[in-house]
Formats: structure tokens, sequence, C-alpha cells
């Protein structure tokens, strides 16, 4: 997790049990925080994060959304650390994202 847990976080816990009961039905589950700039979605997301590291054993891995560049970066970090072999240089962005998700 690149950032360091918001020690002044509060509120939010309607939502945070909403993402809890969302993620336990399923394995697998994506959840897509959206809205205006500023308006708490990554102080949301590392708090679900940090709560979900310490209740149970789970993998926690943070991507950057700010571009196209930055998200192929970190799923390629992710493959790295899972140790998924990258087939080739040459492999599509597409076919390479596929293979890791």
């Amino acid at each position: 997790i690149p950032y360091r847990r918001n020690s002044r976080f509060t509120g939010r816990k309607d939502l945070l049990e909403s993402i809890k009961r969302i993620c336990s039905h399923n394995d697998h589950t994506r959840i897509a925080l959206h809205g205006l700039g500023g308006s708490g979605k990554t102080q949301i997301a590392l708090e679900y994060a940090y709560q979900c590291v310490s209740e149970i054993d789970c993998h926690v891995f943070w991507v950057q959304g700010s571009g196209v560049l930055k998200f192929i970066e970190g799923f390629k970090a992710i493959a790295q650390h899972v140790r998924i072999p990258l087939a080739s240089a040459e492999m599509e962005q597409e076919e390479l994202l596929s293979s890791i998700k």
C-alpha cells in the first residue's frame, strides 16, 4: 500500500461496512469508488485496505489509475510480486493485463 494509514480517518463506517459486505460474497470482487476530486476516495480505499490486511488473510495490490502507463506498470509489478511470468516484451497490453488479472 503506497500510503500510510490516516490516523485521523473518521466516519464513513456505513460505506466501509457496505464494501465489506459486497466483498465477502465473492473472493474476487472489484469495487470502484468514484466522485469529485477531494471527496475522500483514496482515504476510503486506504482505510478499507488497512482493515482487510489486519482482519483477514488477504493480499492488497494498489494500482495507480492516473493513466494507462501507470496502470500497466502497476500490473507488471503485481505480476513480478506473485511470480507470474510475462511471455515477452512484445505481448499486447490487453493480453498482459488479462493474464495478470
